[in-house]
């Protein structure tokens, strides 16, 4: 759907308005924790890092859909393109080191921490020397989603605490989400294509990260940094 409001055509208006949406949301989200001084220092940054991100991803596809409607095959859309590229790469690594925090395993942590560089250079340098379509990065991303569901189910099957389910209904919604994406499933193929249904459809999937996250907090362990404060704080 095409629309000019203002002089300025907006196409895809319908997926460019959901994205915009997600960008608000992301934000929102990232800032409430940005708030939360008494979530673990670490889980703090990775939290609003992994909201921040998405955010961004989500403003640059709303620009892409909205004012590119030949896509990559323009300077500018190719290089907002690629911008959205690199800014899931970013999410990708905030993944994969949110993923190794929730299993509190310190080698893995150090692993991970040593990898994710890595992995972000090789995202990068295919996405813009090899192949930049969407399903290279969805090849990119998917490997730490789903590493970051099977936490979640594991977690869940150990405590059946609330936490834990609304990881899984994230992780599992995002799924969802990325089904409906491939198979095209429109409510109407004008007005509210499948792009705008998945983005919808994310935007429950974060929400639910969201109040994951947010419970998640007391169970995780803490920074050193952070048990030397409450050491301090305790003997004075």
């Amino acid at each position: 759907m095409t629309l000019t409001l203002a002089g300025i055509t907006l196409h895809e208006f319908d997926v460019a308005a959901t994205d915009l949406l997600l960008c608000i949301e992301g934000w929102v989200f990232a800032l409430l924790l940005a708030r939360r001084p008494a979530m673990p220092a670490r889980l703090r940054t990775l939290a609003v890092a992994l909201f921040a991100t998405l955010g961004l991803s989500s403003l640059l596809g709303a620009a892409f859909h909205a004012f590119f409607p030949e896509k990559a095959g323009t300077t500018g859309g190719y290089l907002v393109w690629i911008a959205t590229g690199i800014s899931i790469a970013l999410t990708t690594s905030v993944v994969w080191t949110l993923d190794a925090l929730l299993l509190n395993h310190r080698a893995l942590s150090r692993a991970v921490s040593a990898l994710v560089p890595v992995y972000f250079a090789a995202f990068v340098g295919v996405l813009v020397f090899v192949d930049y379509r969407f399903k290279t990065i969805i090849s990119f991303y998917a490997p730490a989603v789903v590493a970051l569901a099977v936490i979640a189910v594991r977690m869940y099957a150990k405590s059946r605490g609330r936490e834990a389910l609304y990881l899984v209904l994230g992780t599992g919604l995002s799924f969802a989400a990325a089904a409906v994406q491939v198979l095209k499933v429109d409510v109407h193929p004008q007005y509210f294509n499948f792009n705008a249904l998945y983005h919808l459809i994310q935007g429950i999937a974060l929400a639910f990260l969201f109040a994951s996250l947010r419970l998640l907090q007391p169970e995780l362990p803490q920074n050193p940094q952070d048990l030397q404060s409450r050491g301090r704080s305790g003997s004075s």
